[in-house]
């Protein structure tokens, strides 16, 4: 590994993202070389015991990352963050099966959170049938985490109503459908998948709940949704802060008219995308000050991260919009970097993990009400 830490690790691939950006966008996945150096720099282990193989990093480090690349290439934090869930989720495998899933160090995961197919039981676990959309990093992947509705079946003639799981497939077992025709996040590779009749163990399957991981590191107690909750809002961060950086080259030494208005546009956007970055960083800080401790977060603590998250998202999008507006003429230009970072940030912020219900229930913590959404602890 070439960096000492997951922020070395990052800057060590600019120049790869840099060289390889036509191909990525070509091809819409990353380019060959891109994918050795994530797998290479472990990235796409983050969030993961070190001792299954993970990278070292702590949360700090990995969302300071996520925010490096998306500076230069979206696509490529998007497919490290995604690989991230997977990571977490891990901890509510058996040991054993964990270990086995984890150790061949190049594995690349992809996974859909949408229930979109159906698991029906079986004697010996599940057959599984759906197809899913927006898998990103499909392409690369070895394996594919997929969210199920749990049918009713002979050995399982109760299972019906609210049921999920999530299965393990490996990609030889899944048809991927060239579906990503887009402009935002080209290079993830998001295409539709599908799965018709695969039997999966019922050991490569898991509802997420208690831990079932014996690893004591740190890393394996921080809360999963809100942890991807600040490592998505640092990729939008990411991506307004090399927008800043592309209106301050723009427009240092222009000749020309004057122009107050432009230059306190850059400065003040340029604040408020350091300071949404510092509050993020204070707030997942605390989380895992509490995770090495031993903690259970308390859930002001958890609605402080998310509502701080939904703000980071929120000062990016404003950000992206405004120097989008004041590049001009130059911002029409699909391979200059207001055209590029005003679609990724806008592809980005179709996600879930963006959508308000989030900072809602984080309001209604911090007024002193129960979440409604069930994941917002986990």
């Amino acid at each position: 590994m070439h960096g000492t830490n997951a922020i070395e690790s990052a800057k060590s691939l600019e120049a790869t993202l840099c060289t390889h950006r036509s191909a990525t966008d070509e091809e819409r996945c990353l380019a060959p070389a891109v994918v050795d150096g994530i797998v290479r720099e472990r990235l796409h282990r983050m969030f993961l015991a070190p001792d299954v193989g993970g990278h070292p990093a702590d949360p700090l480090e990995a969302i300071a990352s996520y925010e490096i690349l998306a500076g230069v290439e979206a696509a490529v934090p998007w497919i490290c963050w995604n690989n991230a869930l997977v990571c977490m989720f891990a901890r509510f495998l058996e040991p054993a099966v964990r270990k086995e899933l984890f150790s061949h160090a190049s594995d690349l995961f992809a996974q859909s959170t949408r229930p979109m197919g159906v698991a029906v039981p079986t004697a010996n676990g599940f057959r599984v049938d759906g197809r899913w959309d927006l898998v990103s990093g499909c392409t690369h992947a070895a394996w594919l985490m997929l969210h199920c509705r749990v049918a009713p079946s002979k050995e399982a003639p109760s299972a019906a109503g609210d049921e999920t799981r999530f299965v393990f497939v490996r990609r030889d077992d899944v048809e991927i459908l060239d579906t990503w025709n887009v402009g935002g996040l080209r290079g993830t590779g998001s295409h539709d998948v599908v799965v018709d009749g695969v039997d999966v163990p019922a050991g490569l399957t898991l509802t997420p709940g208690p831990p079932t991981s014996e690893s004591s590191a740190p890393i394996e107690r921080v809360p999963v949704m809100v942890t991807m909750g600040v490592g998505f809002a640092s990729q939008t961060l990411g991506v307004a802060r090399a927008c800043v950086e592309a209106s301050l080259s723009l427009w240092t030494g222009k000749a020309g008219d004057d122009r107050p208005d432009a230059y306190r546009s850059i400065v003040m956007h340029e604040a408020a995308v350091l300071s949404a970055r510092a509050h993020l960083m204070e707030c997942t800080e605390a989380i895992w000050q509490g995770a090495c401790a031993g903690e259970v977060p308390q859930a002001t603590l958890l609605a402080n991260a998310y509502a701080s998250a939904d703000w980071a998202n929120e000062v990016a999008r404003r950000v992206v919009d405004a120097m989008y507006a004041l590049g001009g003429t130059r911002s029409l230009y699909t391979d200059g970097p207001f055209d590029r970072a005003h679609r990724d940030l806008h592809a980005m912020l179709r996600h879930i993990v963006a959508q308000p219900l989030w900072a809602e229930d984080a309001g209604r913590v911090r007024l002193g009400r129960a979440a409604k959404d069930p994941l917002f602890a986990l």
